[in-house]
């Protein structure tokens, strides 16, 4: 059975892919390192009450939800996302939890806010995905107050680990899986857009994500990975063969591939 291609389902969500990427989003909100991420970003943000939060590329909305309790009846918490699914889906989700919670459909580059509106903007794993970085950034400056925190965690999928013994297949993947994006390395540009606007960049931190299981690694590059066959940039023997290495090394307890990036944090 065809696997579903993540990377450009992420990009134009569909009705008839909104099941499957719905279960794939709670399995990435539940894995311990993407647990590990949150608590790094909650620690650098330190959200009080009163705070006013926007969650860019919010998903299902799982964090927006975890500010929402920490900010208190005095504060607000807006999630909003580029595909109205999703927006649905987490608006469905959360319409019962009495916070002070919502959720819009709008693009990383027009939301829609007064300016100066925000005491933080939050984006994870989304600019990777965005054509027009430069004009989010304008955005999100005008969003915040100022003294505002912008927080962006992002990617370098060129930057890809995988523990395998054919290593110039590996990279040959690792670079169809970067260029499948707008922006796969993304986390190694983020310093220069905050150098280029009006951030005075105030923390960066390294972060990985690895997956917990081989399981797992598959829903999130095998659906790429068979893309790229279909195009005739992978062969289909070769991926076959370097999947069955990956399979044993799985069985003996020794598979291992970690998503490298950086946490990014400025003030306004």
């Amino acid at each position: 059975m065809p696997q579903q291609d993540i990377f450009v389902g992420l990009q134009r969500v569909t009705t008839s892919e909104i099941d499957f990427l719905v279960r794939y989003l709670i399995d990435v909100s539940q894995q311990p390192s993407t647990q590990e991420g949150f608590r790094k970003q909650m620690n650098m943000l330190n959200v009080r009450r009163g705070h006013y939060i926007l969650d860019v590329g919010c998903g299902l909305g799982e964090r927006t939800f975890e500010m929402a309790k920490k900010v208190g009846p005095f504060g607000k918490v807006v999630g909003t996302d580029i595909n109205n699914l999703m927006i649905s889906v987490a608006s469905g989700r959360y319409e019962n939890s009495d916070l002070p919670l919502s959720f819009e459909m709008a693009e990383a580059t027009r939301q829609p806010f007064q300016s100066e509106f925000f005491d933080i903007i939050r984006i994870e794993r989304v600019l990777l995905y965005v054509h027009q970085v430069k004009e989010a950034f304008q955005e999100f400056s005008r969003l915040l107050k100022p003294g505002g925190k912008l927080l962006v965690f992002d990617l370098d999928l060129d930057a890809l680990s995988i523990g395998h013994v054919n290593r110039p297949l590996t990279r040959k993947i690792v670079q169809f899986l970067s260029d499948s994006v707008p922006n796969g390395r993304m986390a190694t540009e983020l310093q220069s857009y905050f150098a280029g606007s009006s951030f005075r960049q105030t923390s960066v931190k390294a972060m990985s994500y690895l997956p917990n299981s081989l399981e797992f690694f598959k829903r999130v590059i095998g659906g790429t990975i068979e893309s790229g066959i279909r195009k005739g940039v992978l062969d289909e023997t070769e991926i076959k063969e370097w999947w069955s290495y990956l399979d044993n090394e799985d069985r003996k307890g020794t598979f291992w591939a970690c998503f490298n990036g950086l946490i990014v944090m400025g003030e306004k």
